[in-house]
Order: C-alpha cells, then sequence, then structure tokens
C-alpha cells in the first residue's frame, strides 16, 4: 500500500483501485481477523493490476532514455575525446535504463524521465566544457588578421523546462500565443552570455 500511496498521482486505473479500496477496507478494521484470509487473493489482484500500468508506462520511458542516449552519443562521436568518454557515457546511461526496467515503483519510474533528461543536459555540458579548455589551451585556433585571437565560443545546453515558465500553455487567441511565446523569449534571454551559443534541449 506505501507503494501504491507513493504512485497514486500517476495511477488511473479501475481495477488497482478497486483492490486497493478493498485492502484499506480490511486493514482499518478494528477487527479484522475474519477478513485476513481474503488479503492473499486481493494482493494478487493489486500486484497484477499495478505491473500491468506499470507494464503501460514504463515503454516511453524507456524510449526517452534511449533518446537522450542517441542525443548525447551523435554528439559525443563528433569529438576528438569519443574514445575517452564512450564508455563511461554508456555505462551511466545503463545505470539509468536498468533503474527503469527493474524499478516496481511507477512514481519511482516517472522519475527516471527527469533523471535522463538531466543525465542529457549535463554530458552535453560536460563535452562542451571539454572543447572549451582544448581551444583554450591550443595556440593556433585562428587570426582574424590584426594579430588578436578571436574569442572562443562557448556552448551551453538547458532544457526547455528551465526557460519555460509553465507546465501548459492554454491558448484561446492569437494573444494568448503571443504572451507565452513573450514569456519564453525573455526567459532565453536571461540565459545569454556574451560568446556563448546555448542549445536548448526538448
Amino acid at each position: 500500500m506505501k507503494i501504491y500511496d507513493d504512485s497514486k498521482t500517476f495511477i488511473v486505473d479501475d481495477k488497482v483501485e478497486e483492490a486497493v479500496r478493498e485492502i484499506n477496507a480490511i486493514l482499518k478494521k478494528d477487527i479484522p481477523y475474519s477478513d485476513i484470509p481474503k488479503l492473499p487473493d486481493l494482493l494478487s489482484q493489486f500486484r497484477d493490476a499495478y505491473m500491468a500500468v506499470l507494464t503501460q508506462m514504463e515503454a516511453p520511458i524507456l524510449q526517452a532514455i534511449e533518446d537522450a542516449k542517441k542525443r548525447v552519443f551523435d554528439v559525443l562521436n563528433t569529438k576528438k575525446s569519443k574514445d575517452e568518454l564512450k564508455d563511461r557515457y554508456f555505462k551511466l546511461f545503463s545505470e539509468i535504463h536498468e533503474k527503469a526496467a527493474t524499478c516496481n515503483n511507477v512514481a519511482t519510474l516517472q522519475n527516471v524521465k527527469i533523471e535522463a533528461d538531466a543525465l542529457k543536459v549535463r554530458l552535453l555540458n560536460e563535452m562542451a566544457k571539454k572543447d572549451e579548455k582544448v581551444a583554450e589551451e591550443t595556440e593556433d585556433y585562428g587570426d582574424d588578421g590584426s594579430g588578436n585571437k578571436p574569442p572562443v565560443k562557448k556552448h551551453k545546453s538547458i532544457s526547455i523546462k528551465n526557460v519555460s515558465l509553465t507546465s501548459s500553455w492554454q491558448i484561446e487567441s492569437a494573444q494568448d500565443l503571443e504572451k507565452y511565446i513573450d514569456d519564453l523569449r525573455n526567459q532565453i534571454i536571461k540565459e545569454l552570455e556574451q560568446d556563448t551559443i546555448i542549445n536548448i534541449e526538448f
């Protein structure tokens, strides 16, 4: 029942909720002894229904992890540091995939998707920092003709969740849309830094 309590926000399923109601009714009785023999069957019903919900929710989460991994490795495969980083990056995504594939809690499963997004952004920024360091250490990275070397462009990745002020947009008119776009534009402008290219990850 603790697993259900942790996850109930994410669950809309009649079979799960019916089993939970009957189990909780027994647990809350002052004298539950005659009903205790019903618990094994009720718990079995709950587990079957809950696992069906978990399995249904698992597929898009695993896909989100794979999408995040593909984005990171698509960038990594363009880097000179590919061989140095690929094993660690693969291990980090394997750990998250394993966590999603083996968890028995819908709430935990939902949090894994957030973890995958955070890992993607962290690794993209890690690669960008490594590129900046290499560029700064390399003396010959271009000359603008005046004898002065142009500044090295930095790259910064941020999640769209970090620049969107709301989790949903309710639009009834073109003016509503403009308001949301203006808010988003202003948040992105706040992230701008000199000599920095921003990558917004969706």
